[in-house]
């Protein structure tokens, strides 16, 4: 599939829509893995297909896919990824959503929290669905699961596997939980399977290099960008990208693509915004490198962040 294609949509929450449903993953299943299913580059591939149709009668009218979102909380970019998640689900011919976000608790603690419990109307199987949307920056020119860090310092790959693979997954074997399934009608047992979807940026001098070390079981195709601190932001005037915006962070989920032209900066505009920015502000930056198409609108070439010069240990903010 030309995956430009997936953004080619005018509003930005079907931009968003079609890249949940058809960008490639992060990882793809291994024997590092075996605990974790994760649902694999080809299904996702497939489905962007089978609801390509809808997407393009969304972007037409896109009020029902709006009115969703503005129902749910989307704030925080893990939450939009889910709420995306939740409307292909409850569109999707071939499924039946049981019910989301699905708290387990024990007298007045809580045990954990299903994102999804969905039934396959092909196989009559109940699956429970986790999924998360992660942008993570490779600290070092390592594979390592620990060397891959979110934008805020916090959180990393390691730790999101971890969670995966030793909370959110067993939780299914919990007495307590299958309590509550049995209530949800759910006789049979459970297979559990996970979304995992984003970008990972490399440092420039590798990403331009073609040089830089992807994690265990990557997905080869995943979505890739750079990332540079501010004591390095001249060296944009190497890129053949002369025109670039700064993306809000409710819009970092898909591509840009702009045909109005809103906000856009050359490259010495740019440097001077990032140096003004960072002079009062410590959290990273995410900009797009842009291109024209053949339709007079501008399309993401390339996307990195600019981190300050102490990154990951700045003030830590939730995403």
């Amino acid at each position: 599939m030309d995956l430009p294609g997936l953004y080619r949509f005018n509003t930005q929450a079907v931009r968003d829509l079609a890249w949940v449903i058809g960008s490639p993953p992060l990882l793809q299943n291994s024997v590092q893995l075996n605990s974790i299913d994760f649902i694999e580059n080809d299904f996702f591939l497939h489905q962007f297909l089978i609801f390509k149709n809808q997407l393009n009668r969304l972007d037409k009218n896109p009020s029902a896919l709006n009115c969703f979102l503005e129902k749910n909380n989307t704030r925080l970019i893990g939450k939009y990824f889910e709420r995306l998640v939740e409307f292909w689900l409850l569109h999707r011919e071939d499924v039946k959503l049981i019910d989301s976000n699905i708290q387990i608790n024990s007298g007045n603690k809580t045990l954990g929290e299903f994102d999804f419990i969905y039934k396959d109307l092909t196989s009559g199987q109940f699956i429970h669905l986790e999924v998360a949307g992660k942008f993570y920056l490779a600290q070092h020119n390592s594979s390592g699961w620990s060397n891959f860090i979110g934008p805020n310092g916090i959180d990393n790959l390691q730790s999101k596997l971890n969670k995966i693979q030793n909370s959110q997954i067993p939780l299914a074997e919990n007495k307590t939980a299958k309590r509550v399934f049995k209530k949800l009608g759910i006789t049979n047992n459970l297979i559990s399977k996970v979304i995992l979807k984003g970008y990972l940026f490399y440092n420039l001098k590798y990403f331009q290099n073609n040089n830089y070390a992807m994690p265990g079981s990557s997905e080869p195709s995943h979505l890739k960008g750079w990332w540079l601190r501010e004591s390095d932001i001249e060296l944009l005037d190497n890129f053949s990208a002369g025109k670039w915006k700064i993306i809000e962070r409710k819009n970092w989920v898909s591509r840009i693509y702009n045909c109005k032209k809103e906000k856009i900066f050359d490259t010495k505009k740019l440097i001077f915004e990032l140096k003004k920015y960072f002079s009062a502000n410590r959290y990273p930056l995410l900009i797009a490198g842009l291109y024209q198409g053949n339709n007079n609108c501008l399309f993401e070439k390339s996307r990195g962040f600019i981190v300050s010069n102490s990154w990951p240990n700045d003030e830590r903010k939730k995403v």
